[in-house]
């Protein structure tokens, strides 16, 4: 199986694992909302939920991993900006924020996660000390501000980590399959030689499996480590050269 092909099978196995925790505990929220009787935050946490089962259908009917991650990751994060925005839970959204790095390397590679990483950080302390947002202190914004960014590094540290592992794990496999082929081959060469060889009575030729008439130091030398050296043996001596006397 293709390395990209594994990988792809194990980011969606892990996606239908979170939308399905996602979804269990936004409805979770949704219920302690209402029950505090705060209708804007269960329209967000309805809002966010919906975001989720909407994930979850494209993924099975378009097939378009990446993409699905990213439309899904761009609404999940805008709703995020939002809830942080107005301070929802009075301000205890902040605590989710650090999942985001964690999120945006694990489905879409270090590259394009760093990337979005880095924005979301941005928009993030921008929220953090704008004068219209929820006030969330300076000391507390400039304490989430180190923690993200430790967070983040965290985070790349181990998509790193995980992606030579997996280079790894894949060139061991590559040189088990090209073992694997090499003992194939050898094993075929032993069923060829312990078979039944059709021979030349006359000059010794042997047929191979294509039809090909070959003489037998070739045949044998194309199949084994075998080699030959040449010479006369007695009997064939007196015949080509009476003149002498007999070898021994």
């Amino acid at each position: 199986m293709d390395s990209s092909l594994i990988d792809s099978i194990r980011k969606r196995r892990f996606f239908n694992f979170c939308i399905a925790i996602g979804i269990v505990v936004t409805l979770g929220f949704a219920i302690i909302d209402f029950f505090e009787s705060e209708p804007f935050e269960v329209v967000l946490d309805l809002i966010f939920a919906s975001v989720l089962v909407a994930s979850y259908l494209a993924m099975k009917k378009l097939k378009k991993d990446v993409w699905v991650y990213r439309i899904g990751l761009f609404f999940l994060s805008a709703i995020y900006f939002f809830a942080m925005l107005v301070g929802t839970g009075e301000g205890t959204i902040l605590y989710w924020m650090s999942v985001l790095p964690l999120v945006f390397l694990f489905f879409l590679g270090k590259k394009e996660g760093i990337i979005w990483l880095i924005i979301a950080g941005v928009v993030m302390i921008g929220i953090l000390f704008a004068p219209f947002a929820y006030p969330y202190g300076l000391q507390v914004g400039f304490r989430f501000f180190l923690a993200y960014i430790f967070v983040s590094v965290f985070a790349v540290g181990l998509e790193m980590s995980r992606h030579q592992f997996s280079e790894l794990l894949m060139e061991k496999r590559r040189q088990l399959i090209a073992e694997k082929q090499q003992l194939k081959n050898a094993l075929n060469e032993i069923k060829t030689l312990s078979g039944l060889l059709p021979i030349c009575a006359n000059c010794k030729k042997i047929r191979d499996d294509e039809g090909y008439w070959q003489d037998v130091a070739v045949y044998f030398r194309d199949r084994t480590d075998v080699d030959f050296s040449h010479g006369i043996c007695p009997d064939c001596f007196e015949v080509l050269y009476p003149e002498f006397p007999r070898m021994e």
